[in-house]
């Protein structure tokens, strides 16, 4: 069998924008920020658990 090998060049580009939310907004964002920092800590705990756990073994 032949394998035709194909390399793929991957570009990365950011872009940066500036918001300017009024207050109802921003209320809203730090809300939702709020959730999300919770939720990456909760699942960061997680996985030192479970890597603890591992490690034992």
């Amino acid at each position: 069998m032949n394998f035709l090998l194909v390399s793929l060049s991957i570009t990365m580009r950011a872009y940066k924008y500036r918001i300017y939310p009024n207050a109802e907004q921003k209320v809203l964002l730090a809300k939702h920020f709020a959730c999300i920092r919770h939720v990456y800590n909760w699942v960061l705990a997680e996985k030192e658990k479970h890597y603890q756990e591992i490690a034992v073994v």
